[in-house]
C-alpha cells in the first residue's frame, strides 16, 4: 500500500519528468519487496522444512549454501534496489514538490549510505526514511482532507 499511495503522490502533476521517477520508484520498490521475500524464505527454508514438514536434514552444502543466498538476495540485491527507490522517489518529490525537499535531500543521501550496507550499519537508514516518508504522507494527506472539509 506504501508503494502505491507513493506514486500516486509523486505523478499527480502535469511533469513528465516527476511521472517517470515515480515510475522508476514504484518497480524499484516492487524489486526490493521481491528480493527481501526472496531472501527471507532463503534464510527461513531449511528450518521450516524441519519445523514444519517432514524434511530429513539437509546436507552440509545447502546449509550453507541457501543463508548465502538469502545474504545476497537480501543486502547486495535488496539494498541496491532499495538505494534506486529511495534516490528515484527523492527525485521524484524533486520535480514534482510533492515531497518537502529537506526529505529529499536526506532520501539521497540515505540512498548513498545503502550502497555501503553491506556492512550492516547503514541499513538502519532505510526504515528511519521509510517512517519520515510515511508521516509526511500521512500529515499531507489529513491536512488536504481538512481543507477539503472547510469548502
Amino acid at each position: 500500500m506504501f508503494l502505491v499511495i507513493l506514486r500516486s503522490r509523486l505523478s499527480r502533476t502535469d511533469g513528465t519528468s516527476a511521472a517517470n521517477w515515480a515510475t522508476m520508484s514504484f518497480i524499484t520498490g516492487v524489486v526490493f519487496v521481491a528480493l527481501l521475500i526472496a531472501g527471507g524464505a532463503a534464510f527461513a527454508s531449511i528450518a521450516g522444512g524441519i519445523a514444519f514438514g517432514d524434511d530429513p536434514q539437509p546436507g552440509v552444502d545447502v546449509a550453507r549454501f541457501l543463508p548465502e543466498l538469502g545474504f545476497v538476495f537480501m543486502l547486495l540485491g535488496g539494498m541496491i534496489t532499495a538505494a534506486a527507490h529511495i534516490a528515484s522517489t527523492s527525485f521524484a518529490g524533486l520535480a514534482s514538490n510533492a515531497l518537502p525537499r529537506w526529505l529529499c535531500i536526506a532520501g539521497l543521501v540515505a540512498a548513498v549510505l545503502l550502497l555501503v550496507s553491506v556492512l550492516l550499519v547503514p541499513i538502519i537508514v532505510l526504515p528511519i526514511w521509510a517512517i519520515l516518508v510515511s508521516a509526511v504522507l500521512l500529515r499531507r494527506s489529513s491536512v488536504g482532507t481538512r481543507c477539503a472539509h472547510r469548502r
